[in-house]
């Protein structure tokens, strides 16, 4: 889900952090929640325990799957945004 790419302020307190999260339904093992703020791109995992005993082994992927898309478009490091 993006999210705003500029930061926002409750009440004059500006929002730090995101905490992606939702919910699984009866039968439903894993949700995974991607949310974007800013500069960053959070992700939440909720697990039925008893479908999911690790879902720490799923979290393992991510950094992982972001080097493997990293070197198919052929950039090293992180590229900071750029207002248009």
């Amino acid at each position: 889900m993006p999210g705003p790419p500029i930061p926002i302020y409750i009440a004059g307190g500006r929002i730090e952090a995101t905490y992606p999260v939702s919910i699984i339904m009866p039968g439903m093992g894993l949700n995974i929640t991607v949310v974007s703020y800013v500069d960053r791109v959070d992700f939440g995992f909720t697990v039925d325990p008893d479908l999911v005993p690790d879902p720490w082994y799923f979290s393992l992927g991510i950094p992982l799957a972001l080097e493997e898309l990293k070197d198919a478009i052929g950039i090293d490091r992180a590229t900071p945004l750029r207002p248009t």
